[in-house]
């Protein structure tokens, strides 16, 4: 278990909070080039990049880290258009 305040990084078992800002769904459609209406998408069907919510309903709030956006990006690299078709049409 590690804690350190003045780096922002905490460990504690497995969970890791960084100094890294959560970014907004905005934020994260702007800053990657992402459709607003994509990330929201995926936030109902599956398949997007993993998210915090705080709240309930609509109203709750959403972040992302920016970490897990660029794993999500990374994680559907594909080298031709079969695999792009097929890593769309996999279950969610």
């Amino acid at each position: 278990m590690t804690l350190r305040a003045s780096g922002f990084n905490i460990d504690l078992e497995g969970i890791v909070v960084s100094d890294e800002k959560l970014l907004s769904t905005e934020e994260v459609a702007n800053t990657f080039g992402l459709p607003l209406n994509t990330l929201i998408r995926y936030r109902v069907s599956g398949g997007g990049p993993v998210f915090t919510k705080a709240g309930k309903g609509i109203n709750g709030m959403v972040k992302y880290a920016p970490q897990d956006v660029r794993n999500w990006i990374e994680s559907r690299k594909v080298t031709s258009t079969a695999q792009a078709v097929a890593l769309d049409m996999s279950p969610k």
